[in-house]
């Protein structure tokens, strides 16, 4: 089971957007997040796959939010997945942002 600020989310993204060579798909992505996510998004990832692509949203949402990397195999002891390979983004909305953000792309 998730921790207990997270167990109850509003949203679930399809977060395979996140992979794309297309910059202008991750940018919406981000808007997106930015746009609905209230309290906290949390994101599964392939570390090994587009990590670059990782990075630049993650550069998209900092202002937003605050970021934490937590080890996978933290969220459930049934998840066969490694650390080295897969991890979770906690993203935490910061206080200071509550206005629409828009991202040029």
């Amino acid at each position: 089971a998730l921790p207990q600020d997270i167990s109850r989310p509003d949203i679930i993204f399809g977060a395979d957007l996140l992979y794309t060579c297309d910059e202008s798909v991750i940018c919406a992505l981000a808007e997106t997040v930015i746009l609905l996510t209230g309290r906290v998004a949390v994101f599964a990832v392939c570390k090994l796959h587009r990590p670059q692509s990782i990075t630049f949203f993650l550069s998209l949402v900092k202002s937003c939010f605050d970021i934490r990397h937590v080890a996978v195999s933290t969220a459930h002891n049934d998840l066969m997945a490694s650390d080295e390979d897969f991890g979770l983004i906690e993203l935490w909305r910061k206080k200071n942002c509550d206005d629409i953000v828009t991202l040029s792309y």
